[in-house]
């Protein structure tokens, strides 16, 4: 098992740290233009016209560095998905399931490389917010009035100061703690939610259930499976949420149906890589 993540982590990891890097660029050059705008708009020498011209290459570039940001942020999933297409659809797909490895070993995994690089990417866009944000504050500092800083931060201190001493006057600080426990366990077991849905997408195209007709798409089982979990999760929330005031049952519902997906998917799409598969 060990084996397998490194070799696909040493299959993958060029391609996702040069994503990475595009990403972090973008996070530190945006700061960077920006001010030169405002040096551009705010200098009064300058040639009106190159002025103008500047700060339209500026806004340019700032307008192409997000969408390029946008870009990569799509690549980041369609290469994770697109990875596990070709090394267990596809020819190499022959390959894969001849290695000493068990099925579930094979799939758990390439679920396991996908989240991995997700939540990598996940901090560096954490980190390159963080960098951006430094960047402004240094850039602008002259232009920030920093007693008006502290008196918002103190406000904001004292809201939620407030905020506690409300939940301590009326009891209900378990019921907050356990509903961000609930919150972070929702978030961990959802990770793996969109790549077990597509894997189970393209084991039922790739099966004999669909033996005539090699030609769909998973991509459409895939929203069927989607919208159709979304259909059942919003009227079992509905439900709830009608018959009861507590913030903890809709969470304690949407881990239930995140769990399901996650280990019925999972279960559903061994047995028909198992039994049912069919490699073009």
């Amino acid at each position: 098992m060990l084996k397998l993540l490194k070799h696909d982590l040493l299959q993958t990891y060029k391609k996702y740290l040069l994503m990475f890097g595009v990403s972090l660029v973008f996070f530190v050059l945006t700061p960077l233009l920006t001010w030169f705008e405002v040096l551009i708009a705010s200098n009064e020498n300058a040639n009106v016209v190159g002025s103008i011209l500047g700060t339209l290459l500026i806004i340019i570039l700032i307008f192409a560095a997000f969408a390029l940001f946008m870009i990569v942020s799509v690549l980041v999933v369609i290469y994770g998905y697109s990875y596990v297409h070709n090394t267990l659809f596809k020819k190499q797909g022959y390959l894969s399931f001849t290695l000493p490895y068990k099925t579930w070993q094979l799939v758990m995994s390439k679920i396991l490389i996908i989240v991995f690089w997700t939540v990598c990417y996940s901090i560096v866009v954490s980190i390159g917010a963080a960098i951006m944000y430094g960047e402004y504050l240094l850039v602008f500092s002259r232009y920030i009035n920093i007693e008006e800083l502290k008196t918002i931060f103190q406000a904001l201190v004292e809201l939620f100061d407030i905020m506690i001493d409300a939940m301590n006057a009326s009891g209900s600080t378990a019921t907050v703690v356990t509903s961000g426990i609930l919150i972070g366990l929702n978030s961990i077991v959802s990770l793996p939610v969109g790549i077990i849905i597509f894997l189970l997408s393209e084991a039922i195209v790739n099966s004999s259930i669909l033996k005539s007709k090699r030609k769909v798409t998973p991509i459409l089982p895939f929203i069927l499976i989607t919208y159709g979990i979304s259909f059942i999760s919003q009227i079992l929330l509905s439900v709830c949420m009608a018959t009861s005031n507590s913030i903890i049952v809709p969470l304690v519902i949407e881990l239930i149906i995140n769990l399901a997906v996650v280990i019925g998917g999972y279960e559903l799409t061994i047995y028909l890589l198992e039994y049912n598969l069919e490699l073009v």
